[in-house]
């Protein structure tokens, strides 16, 4: 079956043989754009969650921050060299 085959393409005009290359050339640039806007999508949709990802820890870091106790001037904070000295 491999050598009728084989007599099949040896057979076949340079102009047949130029005609098949086009034809899947052509295709494979028909899988190929389908797979570009695909990865357009992925590369997008990762950016985009990264971003809210990013946005959302900031803001959970924002309220725990904005949670702490605040000194006695307000500006030191509990456990630090500052707090310390004016306790005393």
């Amino acid at each position: 079956m491999n050598t009728a085959t084989a007599q099949q393409t040896v057979q076949q005009t340079p102009e047949e043989l130029l005609r098949f290359l086009d034809l899947q050339r052509a295709s494979r640039r028909l899988r190929r754009a389908s797979s570009r806007g695909n990865r357009v999508l992925f590369l997008v949709g990762g950016t985009l969650f990264i971003s809210l990802a990013a946005a959302a820890a900031l803001f959970v870091l924002q309220q725990m921050l904005s949670n702490l106790p605040a000194g006695s001037n307000g500006a030191s904070l509990p456990g630090t060299a500052e707090h310390r000295v004016s306790a005393e």
